[in-house]
């Protein structure tokens, strides 16, 4: 009996062994996934919208990507964002409406549930240039080039602290920040007929500054198929603080029809003292496609 009994005990642990090489344990570590989307959308700028651009019937292209790896107390997240957007007036050529490339980097430790210490970088710029449209004193449409890739451009690296009080919500402190602004196309600076281009001189391709950095993300399902993301993106140089924030502030809202075709509004506006004194204002709303992976 006794060797019975040995032999069933063996045979048991030799049958979980075999399952769990048969049917390995998922990796769960890496979480994330991608949407890709196409919306005709009618657009509107405010008068100092320094992007480039006019009000009229637009076509949208966008990408959102998320990858995050967790192990313990220990995450890696990371996110990419592009939008590209191409506004046709009669009588006229393709130009630019939308244009943004997004990236953050960020390592987590979680200190308690709600509370995390993070290191990470932020990289902001836009994909293609951006021209300012006008008429010369003949009539002839005119264009000036006044932006291109990574000129401007922004990188932040900054180290502090995470809070998420809700699931749906959190806010990030960077204390101890740096910013580096690009303005790598010294060709914008002859365009503009400008000695200083956000805040960086003619002949200098990116300047250096120390400061606070402020993000925060609302992303919240009201109904099955209705979502609202808001997302805060600030700086502030500790030379200037008083003079306030370079921001930006964007608001999606998406309503699904069916499973592939969704309603969105999108709006954006964005305080930069280096580029204008006061807020620039941009609004996208229209119906389109949108498939997630």
């Amino acid at each position: 009996m006794k060797y019975i009994s040995h032999l069933i005990i063996a045979g048991l642990c030799f049958s979980v062994t075999a399952t769990a090489q048969t049917n390995p344990a998922r990796d769960t570590s890496w979480k994330g996934g991608m949407e890709i989307g196409f919306t005709a959308a009618q657009a509107s700028f405010s008068d100092n919208w320094n992007g480039g651009g006019v009000n009229n019937l637009s076509m949208l292209t966008y990408m959102n990507a998320r990858a995050k790896y967790t192990r313990g107390k220990h995450s890696w997240e990371n996110k990419f964002n592009v939008m590209y957007g191409m506004i046709k007036n009669q009588g006229e050529d393709l130009r630019k409406s939308q244009d943004l490339l997004l990236l953050t980097s960020d390592y987590n430790f979680r200190i308690n549930p709600k509370l995390q210490a993070f290191g990470g970088i932020t990289l902001q710029t836009q994909v293609a240039n951006g021209y300012n449209f006008d008429k010369d004193s003949a009539g002839a449409n005119t264009r000036t080039l006044i932006s291109s890739f990574m000129s401007p451009g922004a990188l932040i690296e900054a180290l502090g602290f995470k809070y998420t009080p809700v699931k749906f919500w959190w806010i990030k402190l960077g204390l101890g920040a740096t910013r580096q602004t690009f303005m790598l196309n010294q060709d914008v600076y002859t365009a503009t007929n400008k000695e200083v281009v956000s805040n960086v001189p003619r002949g200098t391709k990116v300047i250096n500054e120390a400061g606070l950095q402020v993000q925060s993300e609302f992303a919240k399902e009201f109904h099955k198929n209705v979502r609202l993301t808001m997302r805060y993106l600030g700086f502030g140089p500790f030379n200037n603080l008083n003079s306030g924030f370079d921001s930006r502030f964007d608001l999606i809202a998406t309503a699904k029809i069916t499973k592939y075709i969704s309603t969105n509004f999108t709006a954006i506006s964005i305080f930069d003292k280096d580029q204008d004194n006061n807020w620039q204002l941009s609004q996208v709303f229209g119906v389109g496609f949108s498939y997630k992976m």
